[in-house]
């Protein structure tokens, strides 16, 4: 039963890999990027696969971190406001 959260985190990172690719083959292969984002520094125009997958965990990372906080917050003002 101790390989459930692993199971977990190995979904994670695979439905990131999905969302990753078309963003990746839009914003580098069909130059989105250095089309539509001229400002931004060159080296960001061309982002390599891996390192955008890693971007996108990172973004689920902080977003769960994020919201769970925030929802226990609320929590601990809804029973503060109850008594």
């Amino acid at each position: 039963m101790n390989y459930v959260p692993i199971v977990g985190w190995f979904a994670g990172v695979l439905v990131n890999m999905s969302l990753a690719f078309p963003f990746w083959f839009l914003w580098t292969h069909l130059g989105a990027g250095s089309r539509y984002f001229t400002w931004l520094p060159s080296i960001w125009h061309k982002v390599p696969y891996w390192d955008l997958v890693g971007l996108f965990v990172l973004v689920h990372i902080l977003f769960d971190l994020f919201t769970s906080v925030k929802l226990n917050f609320q929590k601990v003002l809804f029973k503060a406001n109850k008594k």
